[in-house]
């Protein structure tokens, strides 16, 4: 099994972890479980950020109304996830136990929603700390 979380980076460097989850009925959800990093100072906590949201991933199953809550929502306040959208950019960080990380940057469609982008950055099962904040932090050159 996969895990993944959705990090979305705003103009001002500050980072929001949303971990994903799938429901009973095997649809992919965010999960209310939210991480946070104010800035660029904190950028050494990535590499906990991640590794925490992946653990709420892979903790166990989820039903479809644990699922329902817009995670962007209640972080933010910001009801619309096109205008939520709008001014961050998003990449999504998979572990899978067998082959390590894969880091996704995503494209904003005129929706607002995320679509995948062709390239992807990997890691091994054990990267160090610098090696998951560097490939994010590349991750994100990709986008839009």
């Amino acid at each position: 099994m996969i895990y993944s979380v959705s990090v979305y980076k705003d103009k001002k460097g500050s980072l929001l972890f949303i971990p994903y989850a799938y429901d009973e009925n095997g649809i992919g959800r965010n999960v209310n479980k939210p991480q946070t990093i104010t800035g660029p100072k904190g950028y050494d906590q990535i590499p906990q950020k991640i590794k925490d949201c992946l653990e709420v991933s892979k903790s166990g199953s989820y039903s479809s109304s644990d699922l329902m809550v817009k995670v962007h929502e209640v972080v933010t306040g910001i009801k619309s996830y096109k205008q939520f959208s709008k001014e961050r950019d998003s990449v999504t960080v998979d572990f899978d136990p067998k082959e390590g990380y894969t880091f996704t940057p995503n494209f904003r469609e005129k929706d607002g929603s995320y679509g995948f982008k062709e390239e992807t950055l990997k890691l091994g099962l054990y990267p160090d700390d610098e090696e998951l904040v560097l490939t994010l932090m590349k991750a994100y050159e990709f986008c839009n």
